[in-house]
């Protein structure tokens, strides 16, 4: 469980609640359903239709199962979206322990989530201004949807994957097509002797079945919203070509033998049918990819400070002045994510008083959420479409279980397809709608600071004069050092999903922009502690100075003068005393 409640929390709206809402209500009727279903069954054995009733019951069983499952789903959905402070995921896949803002983290850092990038590649993106996020597409067919829109590239791994595989389907389905006009043509023109015979009707219904199986497969596709960019390999498409080439010779040396039986149901109708579902869900999967994808290529730059300094400092006191001014920028005073802290120590080569040193710290400030995509409209109705299709496809079903002892064969199987249809169709709006509605972007700035250089220790003193009543001796160290600041303001998505972890799945980095005025601050806060900072010892309170007076004292009357040859030495203080000084009247002495 990575919430951790805080007074100051990141407030995010459940993103899920209009889905949960419309699974809830499919939910409810699929529940009716399947208890109207079972409640036929009584009838059923009472006129001796055992077997038929046994069917009912096991289809009102299921009917039942899915409501159940479906409204799990979605009251899971509508309750209250936890967002603790430690939330989202880290940016690093290896965080410092100082940034243990939420114990018992399963693999260090903030977040049980192992994030994408290392510090050490986040420091290479800032100083290299590029982003790693962005990875070529890999196979024939991917790089053609790539080329045929360019600016798919810059969208989350989940949403490149989305319109990824929906476009792969189709051109799956566009080669059965052409192999089945290929098949078509050779009959026509008398090349393989189909005129006559029922071969053309049962090569349309396979190409039928592999393009339910198609679809069907990629309605169950679970799509990874990890890094992982699908590579697509021919292997599927030369089998889907092997079977529909293959077939016309098996099927005219099948009806060789044996006249083939006409289908039991028209196979074109269901053929247009599957390809209008297909082409209508890759349509909407690359209407969305290609809405939410940037009009221009996303920027990759950041604000950067190098120069030579030359100070009386500890190279470590200037990572702490950087840390303290990063303090400032917290939002909702959250501690900022250390992804890498190694303070430079110094490093004597050869001789005890010089030598070298380096360090580096990275660091992000607290995410802050941006835009908010969940009220779009387009979405909403996506979402509504997908939940009415997979409720029609059950009342569609419940219509098959409660005809079953008037109908045919041939209508029952049009009414099973229909419903396989249906539901296919609302699958995949469905997949891909929740896709786009879980998306969360977030702001926030990431720092690179590295200091390389060379130091010299001396010894200082003050105070050393013989009348001096207080000394000072420290160890200077003198460095000559490079310091290197990059700092971004970045821009990052999640993909959220229901449950304890809401917001622990990958963060990726899509965008990047300079921040001037958080350089210049870091910068002027750390020369202004440089040049602030005390180097000899000084009094510090009253007490200090109170101790110091009486020290003065004690030496003004204690310290001695040169005195006459023969004569001890005697302080002024001592000759101002009265039992020193000689008498006025000479005769007193006697």
């Amino acid at each position: 469980m990575s919430y951790e409640y805080g007074s100051q929390q990141v407030d995010i709206p459940n993103p899920f609640r209009f889905e949960g809402i419309a699974y809830a209500v499919r939910a409810a009727a699929l529940l009716s359903f399947g208890v109207y279903a079972l409640l036929g069954v009584r009838p059923l054995v009472a006129g001796g239709q055992r077997t038929l009733a046994a069917i009912v019951m096991a289809g009102g069983v299921a009917l039942l199962g899915f409501g159940v499952f479906a409204a799990y789903r979605g009251l899971y959905k509508v309750f209250r979206f936890y967002v603790g402070r430690g939330q989202p995921a880290d940016l690093a896949s290896v965080s410092t322990s100082q940034q243990s803002v939420m114990p018992g983290a399963k693999t260090g850092g903030t977040t049980g989530f192992r994030g994408k990038y290392g510090a050490q590649e986040l420091a290479d993106m800032l100083v290299g201004r590029k982003n790693p996020t962005f990875r070529e597409p890999e196979g024939w067919l991917p790089r053609m949807l790539h080329s045929l829109l360019p600016n798919l590239i810059f969208l989350p791994y989940a949403f490149r994957n989305d319109a990824g595989s929906r476009f792969a389907a189709f051109a799956h389905s566009v080669v059965l097509l052409m192999l089945l006009g290929l098949a078509w043509f050779s009959g026509a023109t008398g090349l393989v002797p189909m005129a006559g015979t029922q071969v053309m009707p049962w090569i349309v219904a396979i190409v039928t079945g592999l393009l339910f199986v198609i679809w069907g497969a990629e309605a169950l596709r679970s799509l990874s919203r990890s890094r992982a960019v699908l590579k697509f390999t021919p292997r599927a498409l030369v089998l889907w070509i092997a079977v529909a080439a293959l077939a016309p010779l098996g099927l005219v040396a099948l009806n060789g033998t044996r006249p083939l039986p006409a289908p039991p149901i028209s196979p074109m109708l269901w053929f247009m049918l599957v390809l209008l579902t297909g082409g209508a869900s890759v349509a909407y999967s690359l209407f969305l990819a290609v809405r939410r994808a940037p009009r221009t290529p996303p920027p990759t730059r950041v604000s950067e400070y190098r120069k030579h300094w030359q100070e009386s400092v500890h190279p470590s006191d200037i990572f702490r002045a950087i840390e303290i001014t990063l303090a400032k920028h917290r939002f909702q005073e959250i501690p900022n994510r250390i992804y890498e802290n190694d303070v430079p120590e110094l490093n004597a080569e050869g001789s005890q008083n010089k030598g070298e040193f380096k360090g580096r710290t990275v660091q992000e400030i607290q995410p802050r959420p941006t835009a908010d995509r969940r009220a779009d409209f387009v979405l909403k109705i996506g979402i509504a479409a997908g939940q009415a299709l997979l409720l029609v496809a059950a009342a569609v079903l419940l219509y098959v279980l409660l005809s079953l002892s008037y109908t045919g064969v041939g209508e029952v199987v049009a009414a099973l397809l229909g419903a396989l249809l249906l539901w296919i169709g609302g699958r995949l709006v469905a997949l891909t709608s929740n896709l786009y509605v879980s998306e969360i972007e977030f702001e926030s700035d990431l720092i690179s600071f590295a200091v390389t250089g060379t130091f010299s220790e001396s010894r200082f003193a003050t105070g050393m004069g013989i009348n001096d009543s207080t000394r000072s001796e420290n160890v200077l160290v003198r460095s000559s050092l490079t310091p290197w600041l990059v700092v971004s303001r970045i821009q990052s998505s999640t993909l959220a999903i229901s449950g304890s972890d809401n917001l622990e799945q990958q963060r990726l980095i899509l965008g990047m922009e300079e921040d001037d005025a958080l350089s210049a601050e870091l910068v002027a806060d750390a020369l202004a502690f440089l040049h602030d900072r005390q180097i000899i010892a000084t009094v510090g309170s009253q007490a200090d100075l109170q101790a110091a007076a009486n020290i003065y004292q004690m030496n003004e009357r204690t310290r001695a003068q040169t005195a006459p040859a023969g004569q001890p030495l005697v302080s002024q203080e001592m000759r101002n005393d009265k039992f020193l000084q000689a008498p006025a009247d000479p005769g007193a002495s006697r």
